[in-house]
Order: structure tokens, then sequence, then C-alpha cells
């Protein structure tokens, strides 16, 4: 849990939750869950508790046991609510921004 607060009062002031899972198992376990995880986080606005927006990333986990690092593959999306910014600074834009997500990562 948490918030962000913008000095500009053009950008929504907003408090968030998020969820977060992950493992990684050097050892060689079977099943689709190890070497995986997962986020979601949701952002509300801080006027009318509105969610204005939405972060979700799947990731599966190739571990190296002879070098403790992980080659990572995360797919997910990101919804922004056009109201995450006043007209002062989107425009006249009036539709909610839609993005895929695909994130190659090494963790070690």
């Amino acid at each position: 849990m948490g918030g962000r607060f913008h000095e500009n009062p053009l950008i929504t002031d907003t408090v968030f939750l998020s969820l977060r899972r992950g493992k990684t198992d050097f050892t060689g376990g079977s099943g689709w869950l190890n070497n995986s995880a997962a986020e979601y986080t949701v952002d509300f606005s801080q006027k009318n508790f509105e969610p204005i927006k939405h972060f979700f990333l799947v990731e599966k986990r190739f571990p190296r046991r002879e070098s403790k690092t992980v080659f990572a593959l995360g797919l997910g999306f990101i919804w922004d609510s056009h109201q995450l910014y006043d007209e002062g600074i989107s425009g006249e834009q009036t539709r909610d921004n839609f993005q895929f997500v695909f994130r190659p990562n090494v963790l070690f």
C-alpha cells in the first residue's frame, strides 16, 4: 500500500495497493508455479477512490544453477484512465490508454 502525491495540480494524486508473488527454485522442482512470478497493482484516485490505473504481469523464470542467475520472461498489461491527467496536460484526450507489456529480465 502507498500513495503518490504530486505538486502539480494537473496530475491526479493516487493511493495504490499492490500484490506480488515470486518463486525461484534452483533445485529443479516441477510444476508451472515453480519458477514463476505474478504482480498486480491498482491505483485509485484520492478524490473519489475510482480505479485509474491497473498493472498486471505474469512471469516465467528459467534458473541456471551453476551461475545462480535467472532469465525471466514477463507478459502483462498496463491500463491508464484518461482521468490520470487533467485536460491541461492530456489535451482533449477522453480515451483510456492500454499497453501490452513484454519484459525480458535477468535476475542475479
